[in-house]
């Protein structure tokens, strides 16, 4: 874990879900440890936008696992789990019925 390293935990389905940005080696997704995907982007400007997202398999049917970023003066981070929020900063507007 590096000094500008901000992380993102949250479980879900079973699984550990884990998002990381870092200043030098991008943004990730890990799942029980493992590092499902990643990007060296090193902008984030449209909070909208996933700026990492995976597929994987868990116990009960995929996940489509998003991480949404926002970083101008500060970096803040939306996990995402089948387009629910389910940690980090509400970075996406959601439809209210």
């Amino acid at each position: 874990m590096g000094l500008f390293d901000k992380w993102v935990r949250a479980e879900d389905d079973g699984q550990a879900i884990a998002c990381v940005n870092t200043w030098f080696n991008g943004a990730a997704i890990y799942v029980n440890g493992v590092e499902v995907a990643r990007s060296m982007e090193t902008l984030a400007l449209d909070e909208a936008r996933p700026f990492v997202e995976a597929v994987v398999e868990g116990p009960n049917g995929a996940l489509h696992i998003e991480m949404h970023i926002l970083s101008i003066l500060f970096t803040q981070i939306e996990l995402r789990v089948n387009n629910r929020h389910v940690a980090g900063h509400r970075l996406v507007k959601e439809d209210v019925g």
